[in-house]
């Protein structure tokens, strides 16, 4: 095997994903879809209050359709 110099290091080696058998549908769901980056709200306050929050999080629903 070769040997690493200075700082460099070495590769990193990738397991195999686990696979699951299921017997029903929908037992195992897929997970890397879970969540999402997508922003859906913002704004920009002076200050920070509950309710301002609460307005957000409620348009920012109503705006994605949930």
């Amino acid at each position: 095997m070769l040997q690493h110099r200075g700082k460099a290091k070495p590769r990193n080696i990738l397991k195999k994903p686990t696979s699951y058998t299921t017997k029903k549908a929908k037992e195992v769901r897929r997970w890397d879809n879970s969540y999402s980056r997508n922003v859906v709200g913002w704004e920009v306050q002076a200050n920070e209050t509950g309710e301002q929050a609460a307005a957000l999080l409620e348009y920012s629903v109503w705006a994605e359709k949930c």
